[in-house]
């Protein structure tokens, strides 16, 4: 139901506002999915300008990307993620206080899954398994991995800085090198003894024996021979299309 003019219980008053030539009915008091009216544009802008929505021409359709938009927002300040603006979460939004847009521990949401799928392509999340929807430990210390490479204040929140850099031409990918000691560097350690560029066991440890290795594997492969256990040459080696070594003998110890 639409309240009239007259009526208190309403978002802000449309005064001469016209569609055609008609006077158009104030807002109703909950905004949902399938109202149309001009004040969902004012709602529209200023979920982007707090990051919550993209940056687009804003409407007065209130459809499924503002309702997401407006879940992320009651997300962020600890109210039921309903997609539905209430008066309540339409003072919040005005308010000069109302945050803006941060992705950190324990939220879920399409939004998280977006975020575990870039920082995946750029070699922070390395198992496609945890891009999950989930903001979890994994994903965190992904966050603050990216953070160290870009030099960014490491909080391993996905703030405005973060998030605006992430999606970046200038964000550095996770380039594993030489002296690095991780679970990461032991997978694909695994993965060198696998295709015969590597003996011995996986230790995790990236000595010279390990960017040998790698050397060899890029080589073989036709990829840029820089000894890097960058996102490029994981993704090969995670591949059906990753050429083993022709030749046992050439293997190098680790």
């Amino acid at each position: 139901m639409r309240l009239r003019l007259k009526m208190p219980m309403c978002f802000p008053l449309l005064k001469g506002v016209t569609i055609d030539g008609q006077a158009e009915d104030l807002a109703p008091v909950n905004l949902t999915v399938g109202v149309i009216n001009s004040v969902v544009k004012d709602l529209q802008q200023r979920l982007m300008n707090l990051g919550y929505m993209e940056e687009d021409e804003p409407t007065t359709y209130y459809g499924d990307a503002t309702s997401k938009a407006v879940q992320y927002f009651q997300r962020q300040t600890g109210r039921k993620m309903d997609g539905i603006t209430g008066v309540d979460t339409w003072d919040a939004l005005m308010s000069e206080s109302a945050p803006h847009y941060a992705a950190k521990l324990g939220f879920q949401g399409d939004d998280i899954t977006k975020i575990q799928y870039r920082l995946y392509n750029l070699g922070y999340l390395t198992e496609s398994g945890q891009i999950n929807g989930t903001f979890d430990q994994d994903t965190e210390t992904a966050v603050k991995k990216l953070q160290e490479v870009n030099k960014l204040t490491i909080d391993g929140t996905v703030g405005q800085t973060t998030y605006n850099l992430l999606y970046s031409d200038e964000v550095k990918a996770n380039i594993i090198a030489l002296g690095e000691q991780s679970e990461i560097v032991k997978k694909y350690q695994n993965r060198l003894i696998a295709l015969g560029y590597l003996s011995g066991e996986a230790d995790g440890n990236f000595g010279l024996s390990t960017q040998n290795a790698i050397r060899a594997f890029q080589s073989r492969n036709d990829q840029v021979v820089d000894g890097y256990l960058g996102p490029d040459t994981r993704s090969l080696m995670d591949s059906e299309n990753a050429k083993a070594l022709r030749y046992a003998s050439w293997r190098t110890k680790r």
